[in-house]
């Protein structure tokens, strides 16, 4: 039995310190048996802290444990930690991740760059989510060589049939890296936040591409890769040395891998309601995957876009979530708070999206500032739409030839719109400052008005030829403005010729207005 308390303990002083942690367990007295039967190598410097769970919430499954260890033994600590636990651990406890972290100067946190095993390494890349700590569903697979970039904090996938490369920075992958021992195998999970940038050879120099020139069926809607690497490669050392230098955190736990099946569509009709689902859908497979039978009778009950709203908001940054829960506990929130559908004045409340070279995301509607063309058309068939690149910073400068294929297939989305239920949206314009920020309009038709008659009734246009000039004239129209007076043509507006001269028009378009009028504008504004 491993003693615990520094009075009972004499060190050796090349013993080795280690914080050891136990996460997603269902109660504290389950780690009980699994300290008893400690090795005598093993020691217990600390006593156990408990404490609420730093990773996300999955069910029943809250409590975590952390404690300090010594222990003399070599590098098969590790092994000998984690088997000692998978031996004792109780059968309630199946979700758990084990983490051993060195609190000393260790050979993990020495730098060692110019070691790390150069080239690429040959490995099977998965491709899918994970729904559970423990699960992982798989919608695709590859061969593909693994290259370490260390300086970049990068970890380069080279896909070897299609030559296309996924590049895995650390920023979007969360902070936690799931290791499963399986054999003479080491499979490694990286949950990421956003699709990873694709690039490929294009006349000998790299360029990035959009995830439909990729080949990889879905690529945009997989939220979890794993890489499954020989025991022997020499890169499973240096990859568990950058992610530990990059602050992540390396658990150990038994996943099970299946393949992913079809999955199920609930029934929902009302578009409000679809409309909130394809929010919830858009965060990809981590949503899609949960969809069998009993979820999807659940959701069709259901049909509330507030409960899938509610969702959307709660799951958005989570690698996995547990389905039924989720949906239960934004149930009883949406029915026990009060919520405010006041929008301030000037503003309204418009659905939006965001489009990247491999993700069409749907958002929640948000307030915005009142426009011209918001307020003599009805806003429930509007959508704004942002473009941005995969990591959803503004997309800059970039190779072109590169630059070519993305334009392409952000072209083909503006031109063909896209749909939604039984709607169908088109391109409607942009101001000049949503054209600087790559936000644009678009509009779905109803009661004879389309995105063309829109544009018609902005003023006449049919003489302009230069598109720059074009763009800046229609996109006053959809520049925020405050409502101020209601007018009509017979009562207090007077057209004057403009000033001429040799044929010219000298004018800035800028009208007058009379002292009176001017006095109701302030009154009506509070000025």
């Amino acid at each position: 039995m491993a003693t615990a308390g520094k009075d009972k303990i004499s060190y050796d002083k090349n013993m080795n310190f280690y914080q050891l942690d136990i996460f997603y367990l269902e109660k504290e007295e389950s780690v009980h048996e699994f300290l008893n039967r400690l090795p005598s190598t093993i020691v217990i410097k600390d006593k156990i802290k408990t404490k609420k769970g730093k990773f996300p919430k999955y069910s029943k499954f809250t409590r975590d444990c952390s404690w300090t260890i010594a222990t003399s033994m070599d590098d098969a600590f590790l092994a000998t930690i984690y088997n000692h636990w998978l031996a004792f651990k109780p059968s309630t406890e199946q979700m758990s991740w084990l983490q051993i972290m060195p609190l000393e100067t260790h050979p993990l946190q020495t730098s060692k760059i110019d070691s790390l095993a150069t080239g690429e390494h040959t490995c099977k890349v998965l491709g899918g989510s994970m729904i559970s700590p423990i699960e992982f569903l798989n919608h695709w697979e590859a061969d593909a060589n693994v290259k370490v970039q260390e300086e970049l904090s990068l970890l380069v996938l080279t896909i070897s049939d299609i030559a296309i490369e996924i590049n895995l920075s650390h920023d979007l992958i969360h902070k936690h890296v799931i290791v499963y021992l399986e054999g003479n195998e080491t499979i490694l999970f990286l949950n990421i936040k956003c699709s990873p940038i694709l690039s490929k050879l294009f006349r000998k120099k790299k360029v990035r591409i959009p995830g439909s020139e990729s080949g990889i069926p879905h690529f945009g809607l997989m939220t979890c890769f794993c890489l499954c690497l020989e025991n022997k490669s020499p890169l499973i050392c240096d990859l568990q040395w950058c992610l530990r230098r990059a602050h992540f955190c390396l658990v150990h736990t038994q996943m099970n891998i299946r393949v992913a099946l079809k999955n199920k569509n609930p029934e929902i009709h009302e578009f409000d309601s679809v409309y909130t689902w394809k929010c919830l859908c858009s965060l990809g497979f981590k949503v899609l995957d949960h969809l069998n039978s009993d979820v999807v009778e659940k959701i069709t009950k259901c049909r509330s876009f507030d409960v899938f709203e509610k969702m959307t908001e709660r799951v958005s940054e989570k690698p996995f979530f547990h389905f039924m829960e989720e949906m239960q506990e934004a149930v009883l929130l949406t029915q026990n708070c009060e919520f405010s559908n006041e929008i301030p004045k000037n503003y309204t409340s418009v659905r939006m999206a965001v489009l990247t070279p491999s993700r069409f995301i749907l958002l929640p509607n948000k307030p915005v500032h009142l426009t011209r063309i918001l307020r003599l058309y009805n806003n429930d068939y509007f959508i704004l739409l942002d473009y941005r690149d995969d990591d959803f910073d503004k997309v800059c400068g970039i190779h072109p030839y590169g630059s070519m294929k993305m334009v392409q297939d952000m072209k083909r989305f503006f031109i063909n719109g896209f749909e939604i239920h039984d709607r169908h949206y088109d391109f409607l314009g942009c101001s000049n400052s949503e054209l600087r920020n790559h936000s644009f309009w678009f509009f779905s038709s109803y009661d004879g008005i389309t995105a063309e008659f829109i544009r018609q009734n902005c003023g006449d246009l049919s003489m302009e030829r230069c598109v720059a000039s074009y763009v800046s004239k229609i996109g006053l129209c959809f520049s925020p403005s405050l409502s101020t007076l209601t007018m009509e043509e017979h009562q207090e507006v007077r057209f004057e010729e403009d000033v001429r001269r040799n044929g010219l028009c000298f004018t800035d378009g800028i009208g007058k207005i009379s002292r009176r009028l001017a006095a109701k504008v302030i009154f009506v504004c509070f000025i």
